[in-house]
């Protein structure tokens, strides 16, 4: 019997491909989106759907779906390490210290450039909410900085959004688009954007900022992560994170033979 594998329409034509490598294993269900896969899971028109770890809590209140099987990322059960770059230097000396600097983030709702610093931001009071919105407490705690990406999937929200916070954007090199084509986007953009002295910490990870300074080996030392307690460590695999991203897991109906 194939198990039914659900997958969301934007990789549904991915899916089959796979599928098609290796025949008789699995069929590939096509969804308007995870949700959907859990719908059908629940309604056993699927077998199997891959979810982030977010999406666990839900899939188990909502629809009884339980994790089968953990990804593991080189022998890891998460993704990345976050966490925040900082000039040695610089007179910060707890995340309070962060407020009005300029920082270089992910895009809106990214995990390690905006998700996980802003959550923990707000978790410790660090960061008060705006009742507009997380954007708008975002705008008005960090000084000019650059969150290029997208913010969302709409053009035109996209472009509204930005128009509306000029704050993210400014530090970015083109902050008219502070699109995910700028130099200042993602994990790597961030550490740029703080190397060449636009911002004054960065959010990114701790895999892509050892990576990034192997190569970079006279400026390694320059650098360090402003852990949570307001410490410092150097820029190694075993810096202090500010959470790590836990990798995706299979999830199946609950009673179905494994």
């Amino acid at each position: 019997v194939r198990i039914r594998f659900c997958v969301a329409d934007s990789v549904y034509d991915q899916c089959v491909r796979m599928s098609d490598n290796v025949p008789g294993t699995f069929s590939c269900i096509n969804a308007r989106d995870k949700y959907d896969c859990m719908r059908l899971l629940d309604r056993d028109e699927a077998d199997i759907v891959n979810l982030d770890a977010e999406d666990l809590y839900l899939a188990g209140r909502l629809y009884a779906l339980e994790p089968f099987v953990v990804e593991e990322v080189n022998g890891n059960i998460y993704k990345h390490r976050s966490g925040a770059l900082v000039h040695r230097n610089i007179n910060i000396n707890s995340i309070s210290d962060l407020k009005g600097r300029r920082a270089c983030l992910g895009a809106y709702n990214s995990d390690s450039g905006w998700n996980i610093p802003v959550g923990l931001l707000l978790a410790t009071d660090t960061l008060v909410p705006d009742c507009r919105g997380e954007i708008d407490s975002v705008h008005q705690f960090f000084g000019p900085s650059c969150a290029a990406g997208k913010w969302a999937n709409d053009s035109y929200l996209d472009h509204e959004l930005k128009r509306r916070h000029p704050n993210l954007c400014s530090l970015c090199k083109d902050p008219q688009m502070c699109g995910d084509r700028d130099p200042y986007a993602g994990e790597e953009g961030a550490i740029k954007c703080l190397i060449e002295g636009e911002g004054q910490v960065a959010f990114t990870t701790i895999e892509t900022t050892d990576n990034y300074f192997k190569t970079r080996p006279e400026e390694r030392d320059n650098y360090q992560f402003l852990c949570l307690d307001g410490s410092r460590m150097p820029i190694t695999r075993r810096a202090c994170e500010w959470a790590r991203k836990p990798t995706n897991a299979f999830v199946i109906r609950k009673g179905r033979d494994k």
